[in-house]
């Protein structure tokens, strides 16, 4: 099936949260992160930061909640793997997970502070 007739069959009020929603991967949890940083289970914040990043397919995800309680170059590689996760991305691309996490929390740690694009 080629992109362009895919892309004129997407349902009217389709929303990009739509696909979460059919993921491949069905388990919601996402402890899979402390394989890649068992650090975060050492956070203050933890089971909360769990709590919330379980609730990424929901609508109500609040990501200002996370960046309150979770390290600045922790955020961005916690959401974008968990995204990475629930659309399946990481069971069908050749990506190694590590790698891919350490990549994200990089781009996060040389992030500058910045109120219009910022880590959050």
């Amino acid at each position: 099936q080629s992109m362009a007739r895919r892309v004129n069959s997407v349902p009217v009020g389709f929303t990009p949260l739509d696909c979460l929603t059919g993921s491949s991967s069905e388990d919601p949890s996402v402890n899979f992160l402390l394989t890649c940083d068992p650090e975060l289970a050492n956070l203050p914040g933890w089971s909360t930061m769990d709590n919330i990043l379980r609730s990424i397919p929901n609508r109500g995800f609040n990501v200002f909640q996370l960046g309150l309680i979770a390290e600045k170059e922790s955020t961005l590689p916690s959401v974008g793997m968990v995204l990475f996760h629930k659309l399946g991305l990481l069971d069908t691309l050749p990506l190694n997970m590590h790698t891919l996490y350490s990549y994200m929390k990089r781009v996060a740690q040389e992030m500058p502070d910045n109120p219009y694009h910022n880590h959050l």
